[in-house]
């Protein structure tokens, strides 16, 4: 029988998973929009702008936004949280 704590990883992880996906279409959302209230010749420059928005974001996150988000802390770094415990 699993403990609540693994109960607990994995309900997040699950959660995590599914925002991440609502935010894949959204993000493919705005450059279907941008795409529209441009002229045609920008935008496929407007493809390529999401599509290098939404890698920095993503590289952003792993680098700092996981470590906030499921970090245990460090008392010497940050005192609640920050730094992820892998």
């Amino acid at each position: 029988m699993p403990k609540n704590s693994d109960l607990l990883i994995a309900a997040s992880t699950i959660w995590v998973v599914i925002t991440a996906v609502l935010v894949m279409f959204m993000q493919a959302g705005f450059a279907f929009l941008e795409a529209g209230l441009t002229r045609m010749k920008n935008a496929g420059h407007i493809a390529g702008k999401n599509v290098l928005i939404f890698a920095l974001c993503s590289l952003v996150y792993w680098a700092v936004g996981f470590g906030l988000a499921f970090g245990h802390g460090h008392r010497l770094l940050v005192p609640a949280g920050g730094v992820p415990s892998i």
